[in-house]
Formats: structure tokens, C-alpha cells, sequence
């Protein structure tokens, strides 16, 4: 089975704890590179993530979900319990419409404890 692709949010650079990123977009395209047609049906998006490791920390990837069916895009906004817990966690993006149902890519991104106090910005 071939491995999924992964994209390493921050360049693959680790974030530290209680920060709070730019949402991320994923668009679902064909073979030709041109988006699907989302326009059929009423389409819904979720985010299911865990920590490398399997484990689900409290709310993890309970950010929302934005579809935009005139571009088959997802935007997931980030959830604050996304960055509480030190480790390395991943995110898929669904989307449906009771007929199809689409993942994304797999989003990767590590929190680590910085130094001092957390800072009030």
C-alpha cells in the first residue's frame, strides 16, 4: 500500500504550544487538474485528526470546516486545543455530499514547550 502524501505544516518546522496558525486550504482536483464538480447536492466538511502516536488528545481537529463547492475547496480554521498538547499530530480534511465522499491530503504539524513564559500577543 502506498503511503499517503503529507504535507508538513510550517515547513516542516516544529510550533510552539498555544499557537494558533492560518487556517489551511486543500482543493480537490481531477486528472486533469481541474476542480470537481461540487455543485450537486448540499456538501459538509469535517476534520478528523490524532497524534502520530494514535492517541486523540481532547478536541483535536474540532476546528471548522468551510466548504466552497465553486472551487471544491476546504478550509480548515484551527481550534485552539490544536496546539495545547506537546507531540506531533495529522489532519485530513473530509468532504461530502451523501452521494461522494472525498479526503485530503494528510496535514502534518509538531508542538513543542517553548522556553519562558507564554507571551500575551
Amino acid at each position: 500500500m502506498a503511503e499517503p502524501d503529507v504535507i508538513k505544516l510550517n515547513g516542516g518546522k516544529a510550533q510552539p504550544l498555544k499557537s494558533k496558525p492560518q487556517a489551511i486550504t486543500y482543493q480537490w482536483l481531477d486528472g486533469d487538474g481541474d476542480a470537481l464538480d461540487f455543485t450537486t447536492g448540499t456538501w459538509t466538511g469535517e476534520a478528523e485528526a490524532e497524534a502520530v502516536d494514535g492517541t486523540k488528545p481532547t478536541n483535536l481537529g474540532t476546528g471548522s470546516v468551510t466548504v466552497d463547492t465553486a472551487t471544491a475547496t476546504a478550509t480548515y480554521s484551527f481550534h485552539a486545543d490544536d496546539f495545547s498538547e506537546v507531540g506531533i499530530f495529522r489532519l485530513i480534511i473530509w468532504v461530502g455530499n451523501t452521494i461522494n465522499r472525498y479526503g485530503s491530503v494528510v496535514f502534518e504539524w509538531e508542538v513543542y514547550d517553548a522556553p519562558g513564559a507564554d507571551p500575551t500577543v
